[in-house]
C-alpha cells in the first residue's frame, strides 16, 4: 500500500530546561527509522524528456514539480517512490522542453518498534529526499544534452526548501 508523503518542516521550541520539545517522539522515531535502515538501491525507474518543437532560444528558467513522494513498507524494507516533472521557460515563460523521471529508493529495514505514518512521511522528506536528489540533477542535465539544449544544471538544495539553490544553464562559452 503507497502513502502520500507530507511535509512536516518547523521550529522546535523548548519550552523550559526540563520539557521535551513538541513533537520530540516524532523526532524520536525518525531517528529510530535513520537507526534501523540501510540504503540498498538508488535507481531509475522513468526517464523521458520532450522538445516543443523547435527551440528558438535556449530556456531561460525552469519550473519543478517534485510531485509528492510515495512509500511502501514491509517487515524488512521500505521503499520510496519521487517523481519529478522539470519544465524548461523560454523567454516568455513559454514551456520548450520537459524534463521527467522517477526514482525508487530501497532500503533494508532492520526489526524494531511500529513506524507511524508521521515518522515516515517526515523521514522522507527530510533524509530520503536528499539522498535522491543527485540523481536528479544528474537526470536532468543528461536529458537536456540529449534534447540538444544546453546542459541544464540544478543547483544544491537547501534543508527546509523544496527546490535548489540555483540553476545553470551550461552554455558552449562556460
Amino acid at each position: 500500500m503507497s502513502h502520500p508523503a507530507q511535509s512536516h518542516g518547523g521550529t522546535l521550541k523548548v519550552e523550559s530546561p526540563t520539557a521535551a520539545p513538541p513533537g520530540s517522539d516524532l523526532l524520536e522515531q525518525v531517528q529510530d527509522i535513520v537507526r534501523r535502515t540501510r540504503l540498498l538501491d538508488i535507481r531509475l525507474t522513468h526517464w523521458s524528456g520532450d522538445v516543443q518543437f523547435t527551440v528558438q532560444n535556449e530556456p531561460k528558467q525552469l519550473r519543478i514539480d517534485p510531485g509528492t513522494p510515495e512509500y511502501r513498507i514491509s517487515d524488512d524494507s521500505i521503499s520510496c517512490r519521487f517523481r519529478h516533472i522539470v519544465e524548461l521557460l523560454n523567454d516568455d515563460q513559454n514551456v520548450c522542453a520537459t524534463v521527467e523521471s522517477h526514482h525508487v529508493a530501497s532500503f533494508a529495514l532492520e526489526p524494531g518498534r511500529d513506524i507511524s505514518e508521521d515518522a515516515v512521511s517526515m523521514w522522507v522528506d527530510h533524509n530520503v529526499f536528499f539522498m535522491v536528489y543527485p540523481y536528479l540533477r544528474e537526470a536532468v542535465q543528461a536529458m537536456t544534452t540529449r534534447l540538444s539544449l544546453e546542459p541544464v544544471v540544478l543547483g544544491t538544495l537547501l534543508r527546509d526548501e523544496g527546490r535548489p539553490s540555483g540553476v545553470s544553464i551550461l552554455t558552449s562559452g562556460t
